[in-house]
């Protein structure tokens, strides 16, 4: 990678335990780590001599917050361990790698021919794999860096056809696209984290090669990314290009980039303030795929390619560097990532042999390179590194030509040795060695007298951490420190204050007695067990008696033997039934105790326990055998009437000649003439028929009068009917059912109109009973009940509306010459013209009147209708004249005509007409009639 994870973690030291362990890394390279303090301790053994020397566990925790971390080489050899990662199609499979502070591995990864930006994480066990995002079609992905916070949140930046950037934030769950912007070449972006994990992105403007310096990050004070270029006073027309970006403890920002225009490598920061811009080569066409990282003091460490291979720059702003060569066969990509102790680790591309190489720097100086994996076509073209905070190396790379992303990790050979000062009360200290958080060795320092210390520890920046511990050590005169020499003492080893059986012995009562020969060494009111039962005489009611010691209810037997420990009444039981011996009824029968009633049964086994004279009921109903009349019938138990059969089950109890009624109706079956009919019980005339169904209970010749009429159907002429009787008329039609009982011609009225339906015309219909004229019309509703060719009258005008040639106009019913107009007039002054012809007649009121009646017409203008009308403009032959010059009458008067009938009323047209004519209608004008 461009940028080292770790130096973002160092940089966040101060929020971050985890890593705190590199903070402030001296020259000498001790570390103090900063913690809640030591909790929970203990120490083993607590004694020793004065002489010291004793090696001493002491257990707890937070030991490595407070140790003093001594970073060493193991010496040791590792190898290089390679996997596969992910199948990758296309391109050349660029890659970013880091690794979490749970040490969970992640690559996030472009696959050229699915478009796709994918993240990788490896768990020590499997890799899980996802899809970040999909370019559109035509669009590709390319270039990526990725950096890891302080929330173990993995921030990207990755380049995207079009020359776009896209910067992308993922925090444990999901991706969130928090920047993008255009005008970016797709070679040389490169990321880095401030102490509060905002991104600083460095990027070069596309050109020939580049074409200008950029950085984008997240200002804070607006909340928004600001752009800038931090080269901006360069004339350089392709500057700024391959850059990388790194940010140091106190945030000031560091970049290394190549001016291509004037071939040098150049190194711009804002340390100071301003920007300051140093040269660093510009020999041999240098500045080529740059990688910087910031040293735990922010000495920067560069390294980049020229013409003869890569090369490395270590040094500090205005301060000297020190530059040299790493490896002379280098291609594309390097990356760089340095570790705790802030040696450089470098993965590059062989271009001669397609291999992956690993270079890294000694502590005398000097580079070495090894192969991580020869595999087929540019292996390791697109590589990655970082460092994680157990020392391990991991590498991200692609194999273009087995189409594979890679993965392969190493140990540095860096271990980590905690030691702690332990100090031992006014005694010197001992240095421990910590093992783990837990636990720490250490040897105790000489004690110029016996007694308890106090033990403490002590950290790398003088910080005292009591323990609240406490170390006691002993006289070599009196080894156990008891206060009684060891050649008085029966136990030297043992503090004791034994002074009875033996002298300086542990005696943890206090009685006197050693705890070896105190058979209760914790009770001081107890030395002696004579008969070995476990309670000591003193307190042993039967110190003899192994068996027993306690005797509760006084009554002589011991506790263990006595059936009733505390009841002094009794003392055995031998039927082992809880109850004793002198209170049991049944002393031998475990299974009864008691008889109340005396009668000799057990109350367990007596079903009446109160009652002397039961002790059975063998069918379980409450009553006892010897009063149940029934012992062995649970639902019985006394018969009343002596009949044999129970109270219960005998409908009848106290009657001796019944017991069932199978009906229910109340009557014995013995007694019942019908025992399994409800409704019967007696037949008093024998007929078979009960008497309540029986209409004639005493007749056996009758039981059913259907009709009801009070004539047995046996007997009656007609069984069903009980109106049938007299036939006055004698048409063979009882009187009570016919509608004309003195007409023997009429025997129903079907419309009830009074009229026979023999002689009803209409015998359904009772508004009408005659058709006279036979049409077919009832005369009631026949407008002519003599005429058979009429029928109705819709006008009202007397004629019928199949002759009326306007049924629907009262004052008109005929149309002589069939042009739609009537034969009747109501204007008097055509009387005398028309009844000289005799068509039609004078009608008041009459409407649609034709003034030509015999000769059919279409005229309609000044009310004289139905006459000839030539020219078909509304106006008679007859009063235009010559009719040849009708047209062109019509044709020169319609502007006169249009303008009269606009101007005046259509009533008032025809006043007018007629005022304006009179004189021709008078001279002129004939009669239609007369017209020929």
């Amino acid at each position: 990678m461009r940028s080292l994870i770790l130096v973002g973690l160092l940089l966040l030291a101060s929020t971050s335990p985890l890593f705190s362990v590199y903070d402030n890394l001296e020259e000498s390279q001790e570390v103090k780590n900063s913690g809640s303090g030591v909790s929970g301790a203990s120490v083993s053994p607590t004694t020793g001599t004065m002489n010291g020397g004793q090696n001493l566990t002491i257990t707890g925790s937070g030991f490595l917050d407070i140790a003093t971390n001594n970073l060493v080489n193991d010496n040791l050899t590792h190898s290089w361990s390679t996997s596969v990662a992910d199948s990758i199609q296309g391109g050349h499979g660029a890659n970013a790698i880091g690794v979490t502070s749970d040490g969970d591995v992640h690559i996030v990864y472009f696959n050229y021919d699915t478009r796709q930006l994918k993240h990788a994480v490896y768990d020590g066990q499997s890799w899980s794999r996802s899809v970040v995002s999909t370019a559109s079609a035509g669009s590709q992905y390319r270039f990526v860096e990725l950096q890891i916070d302080s929330n173990d949140h993995l921030h990207v930046a990755h380049w995207v056809t079009g020359d776009y950037l896209n910067y992308r934030v993922y925090d444990g769950s999901s991706w969130t696209l928090n920047y993008t912007t255009s005008n970016v070449d797709s070679y040389g972006i490169s990321l880095a984290l401030n102490s509060l994990n905002h991104a600083h992105i460095a990027f070069s403007t596309p050109g020939y090669v580049c074409s200008g310096l950029n950085l984008a990050y997240y200002n804070s004070s607006s909340s928004a990314f600001t752009k800038i270029n931090p080269d901006s006073t360069s004339t350089s027309q392709y500057n700024g290009c391959y850059p990388s970006v790194g940010i140091d403890s106190n945030d000031a920002v560091h970049i290394t980039y190549r001016d291509h225009s004037n071939g040098r490598h150049n190194y711009i920061t804002n340390e100071s303030g301003p920007w300051d811009k140093y040269q660093l080569s510009n020999t041999n066409s240098p500045g080529y795929y740059t990688d910087l990282a910031v040293e735990s003091n922010d000495d920067i460490f560069i390294i980049q390619r020229n013409s003869n291979g890569i090369r490395y720059a270590e040094g500090s702003p205005g301060g000297s560097w020190s530059q040299g060569g790493v490896y002379s066969n280098s291609g594309e990509e390097n990356s760089l990532s340095l570790d705790a102790n802030d040696n450089p680790h470098l993965i590059h591309w062989h271009t001669g042999t397609d291999d992956l190489m690993y270079s890294k720097r000694s502590t005398s100086g000097s580079w070495s390179t090894v192969t991580v994996d020869s595999g087929a076509d540019d292996t390791g073209r697109r590589n990655s590194v970082t460092i994680d905070h157990n020392h391990q190396i991991h590498v991200a790379y692609a194999d273009v030509g087995n189409k594979q992303l890679k993965y392969a990790t190493v140990a540095t050979g860096l271990v980590n040795d905690y030691t702690i000062d332990v100090q031992f009360g006014n005694y010197s200290n001992s240095t421990a060695t910590v093992l783990s958080d837990t636990q720490m060795y250490v040897t105790t320092p000489a004690a110029t007298s016996a007694g308890d210390v106090a033990i403490g520890l002590w950290d790398s920046e003088g910080n005292y951490h009591p323990l609240n511990l406490t170390y006691t050590y002993t006289d070599q005169n009196d080894l156990d420190n008891d206060g009684i020499e060891n050649s008085q003492d029966d136990c030297p080893n043992l503090a004791g204050n034994s002074t009875i059986d033996s002298v300086g012995c542990p005696d943890s009562d206090g009685d006197g007695y050693s705890n070896s020969g105190d058979a209760f060494p914790q009770d001081p009111n107890e030395y002696l067990d004579s008969d070995n039962d476990g309670v000591g005489d003193n307190s042993d009611a039967f110190p003899d008696d192994s068996t027993e010691t306690t005797d509760s209810d006084n009554d002589g037997v011991g506790d263990n033997s006595d059936a009733f420990p505390y009841d002094p009444t009794e003392t055995t039981d031998s039927d082992n039934d809880s109850v004793g011996d002198n209170a049991d009824d049944f002393p031998n029968d475990p299974s009864e105790t008691v008889d109340s009633d005396g009668d000799g049964v057990g109350d367990n086994t007596d079903t009446f326990p109160n009652n002397p004279y039961e002790t059975r009921d063998s069918d379980g109903d409450g009553i006892g055998d010897n009063a149940d009349e029934f012992p062995n019938d649970p639902n019985e138990w006394e018969d009343s009437d002596g009949d044999g059969v129970g109270d219960n089950s005998d409908h009848f109890p106290d009657n001796a000649y019944e017991s069932r009624d199978s009906d229910g109706d109340g009557v014995g079956d013995n007694s019942d003439a019908f025992p399994n009919n409800p409704n019967e019980w007696q037949d008093s005339d024998g007929d078979g028929y009960g008497d309540n169904s029986d209409d004639f209970p005493n007749n056996p010749n009758e039981w059913q009068d259907s009709d009801g009429d009070g004539i047995g159907d046996n007997s009656d002429l007609y069984p069903n009917d009980p109106t049938k009787g007299a036939d006055t008329d004698g048409d063979g039609t009882d009187d009570s059912v016919d509608a004309f009982p003195n007409d023997a011609n009429e025997t129903e009225d079907s419309d009830n109109d009074g009229v026979g339906d023999n002689a009803d015309v209409f015998p359904n219909n009772p508004s009408e009973t005659n058709d006279s004229d036979g049409d077919g019309v009832g005369d009631n509703a026949d407008a002519f009940p003599n005429d058979s060719s009429e029928s109705t009258d819709s006008d009202g005008d007397g004629v019928g509306d199949n002759t009326d040639a306007f049924p629907a106009i009262p004052t008109q019913w005929s149309d002589s010459d069939g042009d739609g107009y009537g034969d009747n007039w109501g204007n008097q002054s055509w009387t005398s013209l028309r009844e000289q012809y005799g068509i039609g007649q004078y009608v008041q009121g009459a409407i649609r009147s034709d003034y030509c009646p015999e000769n059919a017409g279409t005229s309609i203008s000044d009310g004289y209708f139905g006459c000839v009308d030539d020219d078909g403009d509304g106006i008679a032959n007859l009063f235009e004249g010559d009719s040849e010059d009708a047209s062109d009458d019509s044709e020169d008067t319609s502007d006169d005509s249009d303008e009269d009938e606009s101007a005046l009323p259509a009533v008032g047209l025809v006043g007018t007409l007629a005022v304006l004519l009179v004189s021709v209608v008078v001279s002129k004008r004939k009669h239609p009639l007369d017209h020929s």
